[in-house]
């Protein structure tokens, strides 16, 4: 496994809080909800296999 799965969790954890309120919902596009995942990933050094996995279970669902 490429990624610890412990880093994954932690970062959704960290979106999930930050960008998962029904405000920020309303407020963010799916591109702003996209590119704070990016810099999270970014920070965290995560792969992009690692932000592809992030971004659909986060953003796919959240922004459906």
């Amino acid at each position: 496994m490429s990624e610890s799965v412990i880093t994954l969790g932690r970062i959704q954890v960290e979106f999930q809080a930050l960008y998962c309120t029904k405000e920020m919902l309303a407020r963010l596009s799916v591109s702003d909800l996209t590119q704070e995942l990016t810099r999270i990933c970014a920070r965290e050094n995560v792969s992009f296999k690692g932000f592809e996995y992030l971004e659909r279970k986060l953003i796919a669902v959240e922004g459906a």
